[in-house]
């Protein structure tokens, strides 16, 4: 009997040892779990923030993918994260990190149109390249624009953009859960 306990343990070890090991991205190891939500999101929670995401990458990733040439659907397999910056009555004005797995990533402040619930309608950011400073000032109050440093630079030297890339890797794999965003918000009174 104390020989199949010894042999049982040594085939779970050595199952458990085998399990496929990600490849971290830029010093960031994918498959690290994110913080445990006291509970989980409720079914409107759940409806909303996969609406931000949905609108985030449609605006971050329409177009070109390095991986699949150009297309105007790429962004539905985009995956999110977003740092709320403010707000100023129903817009939301964020910090986002949107990627598809072996594809391309773009990060950039967006712009929220927010309705009444509170559900995302649509999405606007600045455009890439020399638009980007003129597209920025229009889109985001003086307020709103000092965060900008916050999330520039390298994503190894910016804790919060470094922490919305490792979680976007992390859901690469695990693509219902929540984005940061939710799983650390504070409930409104």
């Amino acid at each position: 009997m104390k020989n199949h306990l010894v042999t049982l343990a040594f085939i779970i070890i050595s199952l458990t040892s085998c399990a496929p090991i990600a490849t971290p991205v830029l010093g960031i190891p994918i498959t690290a779990k994110p913080p445990t939500p006291s509970a989980l999101p409720a079914t409107t929670q759940t409806e909303k923030w996969k609406k931000y995401q949905t609108e985030l990458a449609r605006v971050l990733l329409a177009g070109f993918s390095p991986k699949y040439g150009f297309s105007l659907y790429y962004y539905k397999a985009g995956v999110c994260e977003w740092d709320v910056l403010g707000h100023e009555g129903q817009l939301e004005y964020v910090w986002a990190f949107c990627g598809v797995q072996d594809g391309g990533e773009r990060d950039a402040p967006a712009v929220l149109y927010l309705n009444e619930s509170g559900y995302a309608q649509r999405a606007v950011a600045p455009r890439p390249d020399v638009y980007w400073q003129d597209d920025a000032q229009k889109l985001f109050p003086a307020d709103m624009q000092k965060k900008f440093t916050l999330y520039t630079g390298n994503p190894q030297f910016s804790n919060k953009l470094h922490e919305m890339v490792a979680h976007t890797y992390y859901r690469y794999i695990h693509p219902d859960q929540p984005p940061l965003a939710v799983l650390t918000a504070t409930p409104a009174p």
